[in-house]
């Protein structure tokens, strides 16, 4: 039985996340969280995620859900309680302005998704595989495509499972030429917006918020003392890709730094000046869906 002699049958006390290519975030339904939540990296029981969500239930027994029936999208919810919470948040704006202000986000929210929702319907035409719909199809959608491996369990009845959601979409989906560059360049944003957000993160920076509840930062910009690979290892990307990023956002004019980068240890703190409109950029702690950002 495949990659059975690096298990040993015991299950860590804490769920780890399994290492997941950025670029999903944008291709697969919001579910696909549940998925990368995981025992270990050695195979497990396709069954595991149930006593997971048992576990869930317990401490939330009035909303017990079935977990593999649930849609694989989140429901954004009903337009009037973003508004009735958001007048809350900012009840010293205007309540029409507020009120207006939500209504325009949550049809771009929706737009957003839906078209997120389509592009993953043509792909799966595509691959000839059927669209997921609950997250039991989007287990087997994943399986179907290469981001899990079902392999034979201890017990013939038993189906375990591998995750390997690293795999670049750019190896899995069958892009055209264009589309292949369009998704190389969406990669690229990515990875800035990652590597952003674990500068503001490592370094400690915290964001005001002006009385219209923009965010704003007190200079026009920050410094921020870290190495490379710490960097990469809060923004789980690789570090040459770290490097090649920080290159690029230092050519533009958004981070500076006394330091060559193109051959700085990786180990090697570095000081950087980083200018706060690339900060007020990335506002997130972390990836989100398009939807969701």
């Amino acid at each position: 039985m495949e990659a059975f002699d690096s298990f040993d049958g015991e299950t860590p006390e804490e769920p780890l996340l399994a290492p997941m290519h950025p670029g999903w975030v944008r291709w697969l339904p919001c579910s696909i969280e549940l998925f990368r939540v995981v025992p270990h990296l050695d195979p497990f029981p396709a069954g595991w995620w149930d006593a997971v969500q048992s576990l869930d239930d317990m401490e939330r027994p009035e909303t017990q859900t079935d977990l593999w029936s649930q849609p694989v999208w989140c429901d954004p919810g009903d337009i009037e309680e973003w508004i009735s919470t958001s007048q809350q948040d900012f009840a010293h704006l205007d309540p029409d302005l507020v009120e207006q202000q939500v209504r325009d986000a949550y049809e771009h929210s929706m737009q957003l998704r839906s078209e997120r929702i389509q592009r993953l319907a043509d792909m799966c035409a595509r691959m000839e595989v059927p669209v997921p719909h609950t997250r039991r199809d989007l287990l087997e959608f994943l399986i179907a495509i290469g981001l899990y491996r079902r392999i034979e369990g201890p017990r013939s009845d038993e189906n375990w499972v591998v995750p390997q959601l690293y795999i670049n979409p750019l190896d899995i989906l069958p892009l055209n030429g264009d589309e292949s560059i369009d998704e190389a360049t969406e990669q690229r944003e990515d990875y800035e917006e990652l590597c952003v957000i674990a500068l503001r993160k490592l370094g400690g920076i915290e964001f005001g918020q002006d009385t219209t509840g923009d965010y704003t930062l007190p200079s026009d910009s920050e410094r921020v003392r870290v190495s490379i690979d710490q960097i990469a290892e809060h923004a789980e990307i690789p570090t040459p890709v770290v490097r090649g990023v920080l290159m690029e956002l230092q050519e533009d004019g958004h981070v500076k730094t006394g330091a060559e980068l193109k051959s700085v240890p990786f180990t090697q703190e570095v000081d950087y000046t980083v200018a706060s409109a690339l900060l007020l950029d990335y506002p997130n702690d972390w990836l989100a869906p398009p939807e969701h950002r």
